[in-house]
């Protein structure tokens, strides 16, 4: 279910979800959290109004895209060099042990 959907049924659902018993709330509650995929608390958050769905990811903006980052693992290999803040053991060291020296090709 796309995000603009989940918005969409949000809406709907949240105005009967208000004035229903506790019964029948544990009922849409289920179903929603079903529908939408979410854990159970954060269901109740939303459908209460205290916390809206968030609409991208948390964090900074990626500083390369998808299709650079081959070609800098390519080099970072070649040149056999590690950066003062980038620890062998971290993440391009995995990199280089899951795709072995030089197998990156272009």
């Amino acid at each position: 279910m796309t995000t603009e959907m989940k918005r969409i049924y949000l809406e709907t659902i949240r105005a009967r979800y208000r004035k229903s018993t506790k019964k029948e709330k544990s009922k849409i509650l289920d179903e929603f959290c079903i529908v939408c995929s979410y854990e159970r608390k954060y269901a109740i958050r939303i459908l209460w109004g205290h916390v809206e769905p968030r609409s991208r990811r948390p964090g900074p903006k990626r500083t390369y895209s998808h299709k650079v980052i081959p070609h800098l693992i390519y080099f970072w290999v070649a040149m056999n060099k590690v950066h003062h803040r980038t620890e062998p053991s971290g993440f391009w060291k995995s990199l280089e042990l899951s795709w072995g020296v030089g197998g990156f090709f272009i």
